[in-house]
């Protein structure tokens, strides 16, 4: 049984299917991730289980369904073992392993807790790692992002990022003025 892709909704502040897979080039910060595909970024695999995969490369031009791949792998069979409780990792300082690992790892997760840990991100000194984190916000819904948002302007004010996704949500603009000036420009 084919496994659906995740939905997601793609615009100007959002990813389609995210950043990159093995390799992210930050000046300073190159990580090389070599045979891994982030499978967890476009199927939800929530059960553990046995599941097969294969990678099939198209001509990338839109046609028929049925078009023929320019190449195409055997099934390879993936394992999916029940998750194990354990001490939280720390996240890591470098910049290239926190966009090329760590948070594309949390993205597996599209829960409340996973978007609380994803969207302090949103406030790091790094304008890429902000960048990469709003653009992630794509794996969750407009309802639980405008929740999270709307905490998180409560707690610690506006950043860039949380500030331009709520002006563009109604009944934030109210809540954002008063933070202008404090934590960010207006």
């Amino acid at each position: 049984m084919l496994l659906p892709r995740i939905p997601m909704r793609s615009d100007s502040r959002r990813i389609a299917s995210g950043p990159m897979c093995g390799h992210i080039g930050i000046p300073g910060h190159e990580v090389q991730r070599k045979n891994r595909l982030p499978l967890h970024r476009q199927y939800r695999f929530d059960k553990p289980g046995v599941y097969e995969a294969r990678y099939t490369r198209l001509n990338g031009l839109p046609g028929p369904p049925d078009s023929q791949p320019i190449f195409r792998t055997a099934w390879t069979r993936i394992e999916i073992l029940p998750a194990q409780p354990g001490a939280p990792v720390a996240p890591p300082q470098d910049i290239g392993e926190l966009l090329s690992d760590y948070l594309p790892g949390i993205l597996g997760f599209p829960d409340d807790a996973h978007l609380r840990l994803f969207t302090e991100y949103l406030y790091h000194a790094d304008d890429r790692v902000r960048e990469y984190t709003s653009r992630g916000l794509a794996f969750w819904s407009d309802d639980e992002i405008n929740r999270r948002l709307t905490d998180l302007l409560h707690t610690r004010g506006p950043s860039n990022f949380v500030a331009e996704w709520t002006f563009r949500t109604p009944g934030t603009v109210d809540f954002i003025l008063p933070h202008c000036g404090r934590t960010t420009p207006c």
